[in-house]
């Protein structure tokens, strides 16, 4: 796919189009990287457990996504994914502002942030004992 340079205009940067890749080899660094940009990385898994360790095989885990009409299957792979986040028939895109969100793995650092986690993440707990005065 192109890059390119948006020098004109006022935009400084580099930029790449969509992409979808497949056809990598275990290992490449388009598929264990974090890619912040519009790539998809398309890999091939003879069977669910396969797909699992494949996606499992990485050291982030910011969020998976699995499509199925199947709710126990959608249950189980919910609780095999190691990403803080698996979206059922949906994009991994966007987040719940009323959910907790943050990922596993190297794709985290701290507490969850947003819904009710929020408040932890964001805050911090005083005590303060008061006695009477003498």
């Amino acid at each position: 796919r192109a890059v390119h340079s948006l020098q004109e205009g006022g935009l400084g940067g580099w930029y790449v189009e969509p992409t979808l890749v497949d056809g990598l080899p275990a290992g490449h660094p388009l598929a264990c990287e974090e890619v912040f940009g519009p790539i998809c990385v398309v890999q091939d898994a003879a069977s669910v457990d396969e797909a699992v360790a494949l996606a499992n095989g990485v050291r982030y885990g910011l969020a998976s996504a699995v499509y199925t009409s199947d709710l126990d299957r959608a249950l189980d792979l919910g609780a095999r994914l190691d990403t803080g986040l698996v979206k059922v028939n949906a994009p991994t895109s966007g987040v719940d502002f009323y959910l907790p969100f943050g990922g596993e793995k190297d794709s985290s650092y701290g507490g969850r942030e947003q819904g009710k986690a929020a408040q932890d993440f964001y805050t911090s707990t005083h005590t303060v004992t008061i006695s009477p005065a003498r």
